[in-house]
């Protein structure tokens, strides 16, 4: 197949039907999802399948809707899990989305609970199983039983998600279009193309005497030009109440793909401090 199109009425002209299951499948599987072995499960649609414990010795999985591997699942009711007590140290459940194709369950998606396990690294936690035709997991949460049977969960669920476009209305600088989005000026235009916002925390330590520091921050995923940036700081580790430092940080960009925070001393004493730079970097995805 080079070129495909769906849906067309009637049986014989052009991309024209029948159509298989698994041409729907991985029609949604493309619309809902950019990694289908993690994302899923769609967000603000009655409780996103949120694992919650009610109480000692109960594990409960929400009202909600997901695409698993591009087939559509949805319960409306709540689905209760049965876990028991370890009676002494704990144990650990995963609870997984799965999509059959095989055995008893074929042509299903439920709800899977695998354990118990002790705690790691004595034994690991289960695993996905990923595979076509077969199983196809996606999970929701790691749930934990204590020996006092008080149970905790640990969401794991990944939202579907089409693509990491951030819709931004307007922007002004000096340029307009998708070309130095860091440099200042009055030029108002409509950004286009795939814009995507990333976020991060980056230590930067101030050595015993200086008075900024700064470090190199390489971008998780690459833009086609200087980004916007802002970000500020807070202290920690051996910063203590009477060390302050300059709550604006500054950044230095090296076209799209790095930038180096600096953070400054603005009053203390002039020993050895860390400071976490937090940032958000807005512009053209690469």
């Amino acid at each position: 197949m080079v070129e495909f199109s769906i849906p067309w009425g009637g049986t014989v002209i052009g991309d024209a039907g029948p159509y298989l299951d698994d041409d729907w499948s991985d029609m949604y599987r493309k619309f809902f999802s950019r990694d289908r072995t993690t994302q899923g499960v769609l967000q603000d649609y009655a409780n996103e399948l949120e694992v919650t414990s009610p109480g000692a010795l109960q594990v409960e999985v929400d009202t909600g809707a997901a695409i698993v591997d591009g087939k559509f699942y949805e319960t409306d009711a709540v689905v209760p899990l049965a876990v028991v007590a370890p009676g002494a140290g704990d144990q650990y459940y995963t609870v997984m989305l799965q999509k059959n194709w095989i055995g008893a369950n074929a042509q299903t998606v439920r709800v899977a609970l695998y354990g118990p396990v002790v705690p790691p690294p004595a034994a690991p936690l289960y695993g996905a199983t990923q595979v076509d035709g077969t199983i196809w997991e996606i999970p929701l949460a790691t749930v934990r039983v204590h020996h006092d049977n008080t149970t905790v969960v640990t969401d794991t669920r990944a939202f579907a998600k089409y693509s990491d476009a951030y819709p931004v209305a307007g922007r002004q600088g000096s340029t307009t279009g998708n070309t130095y989005w860091g440099t200042a000026g009055v030029n108002n235009s409509v950004p286009s193309g795939n814009i995507i916002k990333q976020i991060g925390c980056r230590n930067v330590a101030i050595g015993n005497g200086d008075d900024s520091g700064s470090a190199i921050v390489t971008f998780p995923i690459p833009f086609s030009t200087e980004p916007f940036v802002i970000g500020n700081t807070r202290g920690t580790g051996v910063m203590s109440a009477a060390v302050k430092c300059h709550p604006n940080p500054e950044f230095v960009l090296a076209g799209g793909v790095t930038m180096e925070a600096w953070a400054g001393r603005l009053e203390g004493s002039a020993g050895a401090q860390n400071v976490v730079i937090n940032w958000i970097a807005i512009g053209p995805k690469a």
